[in-house]
């Protein structure tokens, strides 16, 4: 047995150095499992080969050299690929997203919010949403404010048209929350309004029918949703909920 200069053993039979290149990779491979090659592991697998080559047939310098190019593209690819990574998280800072966050039971959550700032620890990127850092591998969904907004507005409409009655169990006393939906209707832009359920909206124009039908609240004559007074006479709300004229 010989021990090279790399520390590896070698097998001498019959005065021969037996070609064991192929444990030596093993080996190295075993010292840094889970883990990417770097330079170093490169270069002692290098040394390794030369070692282990055929003294009859042995590698010119210039195939040597040709895997070291190969191998410094292949490192200099892998180091952009990591910083633009991060460049493209660092993009996110002022953005609502989307994550999917498995916790440690294995549940998955959906996180949703504007990023308020990233960080980069240990070759991975972090996002910060409301004080809590969350893996930016677990992204799903990247979201300009303005549709952030959008999204917002239209879930809180369809949950406030999701807690008014239906139209048989309407009274008098839920009217004021119809005017607060339709108020909250026309404060919308056309562009958020695309995001509305169309139950939703069926739902609001339905019950707002009955309002004006009864004259309750906003909905009474020359409120603000209900119909103009009529000019030769003002309009009040008659014993059984009805608009009569005086």
């Amino acid at each position: 047995m010989a021990i090279d200069l790399t520390g590896y053993t070698q097998q001498i039979v019959d005065g021969q150095l037996v070609n064991n290149t192929s444990s030596v990779v093993s080996q190295a491979k075993n010292t840094k499992s889970n883990s990417s090659m770097d330079q170093m592991d490169f270069i002692n697998l290098l040394v390794a080969e030369m070692q282990n080559q055929d003294p009859l047939e042995p590698s010119s310098n210039t195939d040597y050299v040709a895997q070291m190019a190969t191998f410094s593209q292949v490192q200099a690819l892998d180091d952009m690929k990591v910083n633009m990574a991060a460049m493209n998280v660092d993009n996110l800072v002022g953005k609502y997203v989307t994550l999917n966050v498995t916790d440690a039971q294995g549940n998955v959550k959906e996180i949703t919010g504007k990023v308020d700032f990233v960080t980069h620890e240990n070759g991975k990127n972090y996002v910060s949403i409301e004080d809590e850092l969350y893996n930016a591998e677990d992204l799903v969904t990247v979201m300009d404010e303005k549709y952030s907004e959008a999204n917002v507005m239209a879930a809180t409409f369809s949950n406030l048209a999701g807690q008014l009655p239906n139209a048989a169990s309407l009274s008098q006393a839920d009217a004021v929350n119809v005017a607060k939906l339709r108020y909250l209707y026309d404060s919308m832009d056309s562009y958020t309004k695309q995001f509305l359920s169309k139950s939703a909206v069926d739902k609001l124009e339905t019950l707002e029918k009955i309002c004006m039908q009864y004259g309750w609240g906003e909905y009474g004559a020359g409120g603000a949703y209900g119909p103009a007074a009529e000019e030769d006479g003002e309009a009040t709300e008659g014993t059984a909920g009805e608009t009569v004229e005086v």
